[in-house]
C-alpha cells in the first residue's frame, strides 16, 4: 500500500471512487483493466477491494482511492449507503446482456442523489460487456436516455476488449475535478457566498 508524506497529504487532492453494479456486470474487470492494463479471466467474487494511486502528472494533482464492490444483494443492504456517504465519483455499471443489472442501478443513482444532494459528486452510468452485441438486453440509447434524464454521464464499455475501459474512470475524475472548479471560481467571484 502506497503511503503519502506529510507533504503530499497538503498538495494532493482526494479523489475517491465506487464502483456499483449487481454481481457479475465487470466491476472488478473494468478496474483492474484501468489500474493494470489486464482483463481478469478469473477472479472471487468482491466483497470490496480498495485500491490506491497517486496522479501527479495532471493539475490539479490527486490521489485516487478506488473501491470494486461487490454485487450481491446482503451486501448493498448492508454497505450501499456508506458507499455512497464515503465516495464523491460513481460508476454506476450494468451489463447490457442483463436488463435487470441495468433496472437495479436506477434505483442506486436516485438514492446517491438523495444522499449527496448538497454536496459535489459525478456519476457515470457505464453499459460493459458492449462487446456481446448479439445477446443485448439494454440498448445503448436506454442507456443515454436515463443518463441525459438525470444529467449524468454515460458510455459503453468492454473490459475484455479494452474499449472505453480506461475512459469512464478519467470521464468521471475530469467531469468531478470540473465540478470542484466550477464551485471554487463561483466562491472567488461572490464573496457573499
Amino acid at each position: 500500500m502506497y503511503e503519502k508524506s506529510s507533504e503530499e497529504e497538503d498538495s494532493l487532492l482526494d479523489i475517491n471512487i465506487v464502483t456499483l453494479g449487481e454481481t457479475s456486470v465487470g466491476k472488478s474487470s473494468l478496474t483492474c483493466r484501468f489500474l493494470y492494463g489486464k482483463f481478469l479471466e478469473n477472479y472471487d467474487e468482491t466483497i470490496e477491494d480498495r485500491y490506491e494511486m497517486n496522479q501527479t502528472k495532471e493539475n490539479p494533482k490527486y490521489h485516487l482511492y478506488i473501491y470494486d464492490t461487490g454485487g450481491s444483494e446482503d451486501l448493498k443492504k448492508s454497505y450501499l449507503e456508506t458507499w455512497i456517504k464515503n465516495n464523491n465519483c460513481f460508476l454506476l455499471v450494468y451489463s447490457i446482456d442483463d436488463a435487470n443489472s441495468f433496472k437495479e442501478l436506477k434505483a442506486n443513482c436516485e438514492l446517491i442523489f438523495q444522499i449527496k444532494k448538497n454536496k459535489i459528486f459525478s456519476i457515470i452510468l457505464v453499459g460493459n460487456k458492449c462487446d456481446l452485441k448479439s445477446e443485448r438486453k439494454v440498448t445503448e440509447e436506454e442507456g443515454k436516455k436515463f443518463a441525459k434524464s438525470k444529467g449524468i454521464l454515460f458510455s459503453e464499455a468492454s473490459a475484455l476488449e479494452d474499449f472505453n475501459a480506461k475512459d469512464v474512470f478519467f470521464m468521471v475524475i475530469k467531469d468531478y475535478l470540473k465540478k470542484l472548479e466550477n464551485k471554487k471560481n463561483k466562491n472567488e467571484w461572490c464573496s457573499c457566498c
